[in-house]
């Protein structure tokens, strides 16, 4: 599933119905992998954190 539905993608590029269902949701499933594969789902140990004027850093 993706993180953005086509009704917000086409209304987020501005095409309209200019390409087909089937298109964006190549598109929005594509994104999906790179933004995957770039983020780190749970996968860093967090030893501590800080929190100062209203950022938490981690460690």
């Amino acid at each position: 599933m993706s993180k953005i539905d086509i009704n917000e993608f086409r209304q987020v590029l501005g095409v309209g119905t200019l390409y087909p269902d089937t298109q964006l949701q190549q598109s929005c499933d594509a994104a999906d992998q790179l933004i995957d594969g770039k983020l780190n789902y749970n996968r860093a140990f967090v030893d501590g954190y800080e929190i100062f004027n209203g950022t938490v850093t981690l460690y």
